[in-house]
């Protein structure tokens, strides 16, 4: 038998994983690939394909987080100078 194919998304996969690494920390509850996998709505396998060990996984979410945050001040910050709410 054939099994279904779907089209792979490895972005959109990452950052699903990703979210789901932040949910998961941000409960407090134990963090494993499996219950990555769980709230991501993927295999286990989908999971260490991306991101072999749980380190993998926050390290990447650190550094996905830090890549935003990073946005995130350059379209403030100069935002915030226009207006004259913050130094040079």
């Amino acid at each position: 038998s054939q099994g279904v194919h779907r089209p792979k998304r490895p972005e959109l996969v990452k950052a699903l994983l990703l979210d789901a690494c932040a949910q998961q920390l941000l409960s407090g509850g134990p963090l494993s690939i499996g219950v990555v996998a769980d709230i991501a709505g993927v295999t286990k396998g989908a999971v260490q394909h991306h991101f072999p060990t749980r380190e993998d996984l926050v390290h990447a979410l650190y550094d996905h987080l830090a890549e935003e945050f990073k946005r995130k001040l350059q379209t403030t910050v100069p935002a915030l100078r226009l207006r004259g709410g913050m130094p040079e």
